[in-house]
């Protein structure tokens, strides 16, 4: 088995810091979009494979993308979040990193 770990392509919150960093839960751009699906030829995916991912909106569209048709198994989990968050507990995440929960806001 190996271990990857990969980073989210292209998402909304790039094209125009800092004031697209204050975007909430921003998607895959449609470069992103692509640039996920592209991950299945350079590294294909198989339906043992396990996918250890944070409950970031471009992540999970990421995952979802890249698996394709395959069954792999998909663990979403909160400590596998964005750069420093929430690693430390006195940080401020942008907007754009706000984790997603299981059940919506309202």
């Amino acid at each position: 088995m190996e271990l990857n770990f990969i980073r989210h392509p292209q998402g909304y919150h790039v094209l125009n810091p800092p004031d697209s960093l204050q975007l909430s839960d921003p998607p895959l751009t449609d470069v992103g979009s692509q640039q996920a699906r592209k991950l299945k030829e350079i590294f294909p995916v198989s339906d043992d494979d396990v996918f250890i991912i944070s409950s970031l909106r471009r992540i999970l569209q990421t995952a979802e993308f890249w698996a394709g048709q395959k069954d792999c198994k998909k663990i979403v989990h909160p400590l596998v979040g964005p750069k420093m968050f929430p690693l430390l507990p006195s940080y401020k995440a942008y907007d754009c990193d706000n984790l997603l929960t299981k059940t919506p806001n309202n």
